[in-house]
């Protein structure tokens, strides 16, 4: 399993990563001493190294690897200054104002308040685009697309939206730069259709279609792995939660994969040559995109997808370890607090766990011709149930680390459970892809055939998790025991990281 082995973008970025990380949590002064220090040591260093000796590094010389580093890791640092230290703290300095904005998300809501993500459409008057949170606490209800007129008081995210320490950036993932707050009662003075608005109430439209021939836990669970709808999984997510597989509902590239994947396999029975087949990947990737309303978590991962199909498209020899990191750097570049994004994160690490147990798969299983057509189907058969067992396992291992420390528990039977719910989610997935089709077509009489094969599938996962999630809270690690674990994990994976570097 070969991290960096001859792949010197992969490395560089994987660098960048790490000083964007650090870099995100610096104040303005420290940020431009790092910028200047990054800078010259993209003109001090090669000359250094191309004096003393000429070394070869990944098959390239060690000053040519330097300058890549620095202007990667110049790019994404200048791109994090212009947006945490000039964009986001200009909003620092407002206090009170009345603010016109559009709702453009439904947070949570009550009798007592209510939590929006709103976009700016002017501050006092003054025209502005950002976009925040709006807690009102004035027990007014607004919709969808509803445009408000208030007098706001400006304030930090965390004292609106608060998960932790690192709440800010996960919040500035989200798209929200600012927060702020009222007692007033909000005036909606009028109703915004922009493409923003028409896609959130899209997706809420088909979350409504897909719910209409199913009972009340199919429907939540198709719209938790369809649209990523999960406030009303109620028991399941418990289970889910108890199993350690939380990020098998988490709409992420997973999901894209598993899509794809049945799209090519048909595009591959109707004989399409290789190009067309791949422009017709990547339009319903863009499909489905459009579907879930450009969701952040959704959009990020398609975007790596689609990267990686593109240069499957130039080029037949590519490396989909490279693309992949290439991928996550220009995410980064043009939204810097996606660094800090869990979806973001568990995609780019179970992809890259997928990645590389499926070509360990591939070297393990025998590669010889057969004559024998019955012993071929058989080989055939093997090396596909291997691949899909190396990717789930690789999926797993990856994102362990993430598991316990966001959700503070993994169960030692995550590894079945995973093999196993996301054999049966895969299948649900495949069946609710047409469902949705023909549901947002309107074609009931279709819908109402296959919400049978759906509503089996669905009591299926039900009954698997159900079933599963007793044992797990037996052999949880959510003990002292389980920090050395996830510990040794990681050292194992940076071991054989650093080993393959040198090689």
């Amino acid at each position: 399993m070969n991290f960096y082995r001859r792949r010197p973008l992969a490395s560089a970025i994987s660098l960048c990563i790490a000083v964007s990380a650090v870099a995100a949590f610096l104040g303005k002064a420290a940020k431009l001493v790092l910028i200047a220090a990054v800078l010259a040591a993209i003109f001090a260093v090669p000359f250094i190294l191309r004096r003393r000796e000429k070394h070869l590094l990944f098959n390239i010389p060690s000053a040519v690897f330097v300058i890549m580093c620095g202007a990667l890791a110049l790019c994404i640092l200048l791109s994090s200054f212009a947006y945490f230290n000039i964009y986001a703290e200009g909003y620092a300095s407002f206090d009170e104002a009345e603010i016109r904005a559009v709702i453009t998300e439904v947070k949570s809501q009550n009798s007592y308040s209510g939590l929006y993500k709103i976009r700016l459409v002017s501050v006092d008057g003054t025209e502005n685009r950002g976009g925040g949170l709006f807690l009102d606490e004035s027990g007014t209800s607004f919709s969808l697309g509803d445009v408000i007129c208030v007098r706001a008081e400006f304030c930090d995210i965390k004292d609106v939206y608060d998960y932790g320490d690192t709440a800010k950036f996960s919040v500035f993932a989200d798209g929200c730069v600012f927060a702020c707050h009222t007692e007033e009662k909000a005036d909606v003075v009028g109703i915004c259709n922009d493409v923003e608005v028409r896609l959130a109430k899209l997706r809420d439209t088909l979350c409504a279609k897909l719910s209409l021939n199913l009972d009340r836990d199919s429907a939540a669970l198709s719209k938790a792995l369809m649209l990523g709808e999960r406030d009303e999984l109620g028991r399941l997510r418990r289970d889910f939660n108890y199993l350690g597989i939380t990020h098998i509902l988490a709409l992420s590239g997973l999901h894209l994969a598993v899509m794809t994947g049945a799209v090519e396999n048909m595009l591959l029975r109707l004989r399409m040559k290789r190009r067309l087949r791949i422009v017709c990947i990547i339009l319903a990737v863009g499909l489905y995109v459009i579907l879930t309303g450009l969701l952040m978590s959704v959009v990020r991962s398609a975007f790596m997808l689609v990267i990686s199909y593109a240069a499957s498209l130039v080029s037949e020899d590519n490396d989909r370890v490279t693309s992949l990191f290439f991928a996550i750097w220009v995410i980064i570049l043009i939204t810097p607090a996606a660094l800090f994004d869990v979806s973001l994160q568990l995609s780019f690490l179970a992809t890259l766990g997928v990645i590389l147990l499926r070509e360990s798969a591939d070297d393990i299983m025998p590669s010889g011709k057969f004559r024998n057509p019955f012993v071929k189907a058989l080989v055939r058969s093997a090396k596909g149930l291997l691949r899909n067992i190396c990717a789930s396992i690789g999926a797993l291992l990856f994102v362990l680390p993430l598991q316990w420390l966001y959700f503070r528990e993994i169960s030692a039977v995550s590894v079945p459970a995973t093999l196993i719910m996301a054999f049966l989610c895969e299948g649900l997935l495949i069946l609710l892809v047409p469902y949705l089709l023909f549901s947002a077509a309107g074609l009931g009489f279709i819908c109402q055939i296959l919400s049978v094969p759906v509503v089996f599938m669905c009591r299926l996962c039900s009954a698997a998790a159900e079933w599963l999630s007793p044992g797990a809270q037996l052999i949880s690690l959510r003990y002292p025991f389980a920090l050395p674990i996830i510990i040794g994990l990681v050292i194992v994976l940076v071991w054989m990281m650093r080993k393959n570097f040198s090689s």
